[in-house]
């Protein structure tokens, strides 16, 4: 029920995904990507997402933690453009 997608509004392949990363054994740092919502507004978000993986080293899930970036992003951009006035 959510899009993914990439900052610049292009659908997000699941391949591409960081949870999907992560379920494949690929740990992913500093990832950014956008959230459509069903109400049509869009959230930016970043994070990490790393495999989980049972004693013996197969893998086993993975876990993901976000964070909202969008209001941050906002007033950055506030402040950009107040720099150039």
């Amino acid at each position: 029920t959510y899009g993914l997608e990439t900052e610049d509004g292009r659908p997000l392949p699941l391949e591409e995904t960081p949870l999907w990363r992560a379920m494949h054994g690929e740990t992913v740092t500093d990832a950014t990507w956008m959230v459509r919502l069903r109400d049509g507004s869009r959230r930016l978000l970043a994070g990490t997402a790393s495999p989980l993986r049972r004693p013996d080293g197969s893998l086993h899930g993975a876990m993901i933690v976000t964070r909202d970036e969008s209001e941050r992003r906002r007033v950055d951009e506030e402040r950009r453009i107040g720099a150039f006035k």
